[in-house]
């Protein structure tokens, strides 16, 4: 096996491609005024580029401080989509197209999530229960007036945490052009009665993983759109506050996208599919190792990626995967942290057979030039180990252990069985870097999930970790998608799995689950398994009683 291609091939092989998916900019809807299209174009390339890097703006906040031009993009608060987000009591609002150049009144359902499903503090809770409405706004008079003096266009002042801004005439102008824009056309991937999504399997990936994966994604959607079809069955019919979200209550609708042969030709399959029928969004998947050239073409054509499952990850900063865990470089950055720490000079790199393994050795000899690399452990003072279970146990057996001096790290990704468990005889050791939530750890809600998935007869105990992964990221699908209300962004549907990630949703796999604006990695707290003393002084009896029956 060789390794994937980078981000950068990736990106090439899809230019030629992207063409044919571009879509058409959408006609400009401003007044007679406004200047011809060519000029609009230009204007709202401009626009962009105040909204999302904040270049040549000058800004103020409350008590006058100036603000970095950086830290004064639009983007920072009113996030990529335009539809605003928040924490604790800072709030800000949507300002995309369908919400800024239309009058705002109160609506039930974005309040009701505004209440009782975000996590906002007493201050925005209070402002939630007194909703505001305003005309439409204008055009770019308006706007300049919201920018620089701080009210909209009813004469009402806006909130206090939103900038002042020193802004040309020509500048607000370009923004408008931009607004205009933002969000005003529908996302693919979805029509009155249903959501289309679709999960890649790439072809490197074990036939067993797979299976149990697919198995839970035909699951959950039965149940899913079973209950879906009762309530679109009854028009009228309000089952409590699900009718305030009738418009993102739909069917659901999964495809398989397999792919074939090298990496090299996978853009193009990618792209065929999207074009003959383009998904809302990814969800799961499978691809153990070359997961680049799929975030490349979810990244060129703006399409979610969901969690798929892979040990490689290449997290891109702002990039449209969500990613569950940092994969098995998190784990090696983890290793060589602890060599370090054990004042290790010396390392014995011992990699197993397998192809993950070798890569992964390569890599961190790449990463970490500082350690002398020595072939055998009784040259080395310190081993890093990157082998299968069985690998590492042959390794102990035979006295390897020992041979390093007792100090040896191994990567947790490899040493993991399918329910993400590791077994005691190397827990005893050996110091292991592990992403996953502690080997003897259960929580409650993967005892529901087990239940969950045995009532419905696909429960595989053999690949178990798969199943919750792919559980998870359709119950994040789930939860973001209802939240979108009508509003069908892809980038809000991103933005929203960032901020509810934490909200229960892990069901014990990973020890914490959070995300940021514009952080991909989701699992937290990675730690490096010691020994307890008692249980190294048995493995390094036993790796004592080894040494001397080889020196007789």
């Amino acid at each position: 096996m060789t390794r994937p291609p980078s981000r950068q091939f990736a990106a090439a092989a899809l230019a030629g491609l992207l063409l044919a998916l571009a879509a058409a900019p959408v006609a400009a809807q401003d007044t007679a005024q406004d200047a011809p299209p060519a000029a609009t174009d230009a204007a709202a390339e401009r626009g962009a580029r105040l909204y999302l890097t904040g270049e040549g703006l000058r800004a103020t906040i409350a008590g006058g401080a100036a603000l970095p031009s950086a830290m004064a993009a639009c983007v920072r608060c009113h996030r990529p989509s335009g539809y605003g987000g928040g924490e604790s009591d800072a709030r800000a609002p949507a300002i995309a197209a369908p919400v800024l150049f239309a009058p705002l009144t109160p609506r039930r359902a974005l309040l009701l999530r505004d209440l009782y499903q975000e996590r906002y503090g007493p201050l925005a809770k209070m402002a939630a229960r007194t909703p505001r409405s305003r005309p439409a706004y204008a055009g770019a008079r308006d706007l300049a007036r919201a920018l620089r003096d701080g009210v909209d266009p009813a004469g009402a002042a806006l909130a206090a945490t939103m900038p002042r801004y020193a802004i040309a005439d020509a500048d607000a102008a370009a923004l408008t052009a931009y607004l205009r824009r933002l969000g005003a056309t529908p996302d693919p991937g979805h029509d009155a009665r249903s959501w289309t999504f679709a999960t890649v399997i790439t072809p490197d990936a074990p036939e067993a993983q797979v299976a149990a994966s697919l198995a839970v994604i035909d699951a959950y959607v039965t149940r899913r759109n079973g209950e879906i079809a009762r309530e679109l069955g009854r028009p009228g019919f309000s089952p409590g506050y699900k009718g305030e979200y009738a418009d993102a209550r739909r069917l659901w609708r999964v495809a398989i996208w397999r792919l074939s042969g090298p990496p090299e030709g996978w853009a193009a399959q990618l792209a065929a599919r999207y074009e003959a029928d383009p998904p809302f969004a990814l969800l799961g998947g499978v691809a153990p190792r070359d997961w680049a050239v799929v975030g490349a073409f979810c990244d060129a054509v703006v399409l979610p990626c969901i969690f798929p499952q892979t040990d490689w990850p290449e997290p891109a900063a702002g990039g449209m995967t969500l990613h569950l865990s940092g994969g098995l470089e998190e784990e090696a950055a983890l290793m060589a942290a602890a060599l370090r720490a054990m004042g290790a000079r010396r390392v014995a790199m011992v990699a197993g057979a397998g192809a993950d393994a070798r890569l992964l050795a390569r890599r961190f000899a790449l990463a970490n030039p500082d350690f002398a690399r020595v072939a055998a452990p009784e040259d080395a003072d310190a081993a890093a180990l990157f082998l299968s279970a069985a690998e590492a146990e042959a390794f102990v057996a035979q006295g390897g252990l020992r041979a390093a001096q007792g100090r040896a790290v191994a990567a947790g990704g490899l040493l993991a069985d399918a329910r993400g468990g590791l077994a005691p005889s190397l827990a005893c050791a050996l110091h292991v870097a592990w992403r996953f939530a502690p080997p003897d750890a259960t929580a409650p809600q993967r005892r529901r999930l087990r239940g969950w998935l045995r009532s419905r007869g696909v429960a595989d105990p053999a690949e178990e970790r798969a199943q919750l992964e792919t559980w998870l990221a359709l119950e994040a699908a789930d939860h973001a998608i209802v939240r979108l209300v009508d509003r069908p962004s892809r980038a809000l549907f991103v933005e929203t799995i960032e901020h509810m990630a934490e909200a229960g949703l892990d069901p014990g796999v990973y020890p914490r689950f959070s995300l940021g604006p514009g952080q991909r990695v989701a699992a937290r707290g990675a730690a490096m398994l010691r020994p307890d003393a008692a249980c190294a002084a048995q493995a390094d009896a036993a790796s004592a009683a080894v040494g001397r029956v080889r020196s007789q």
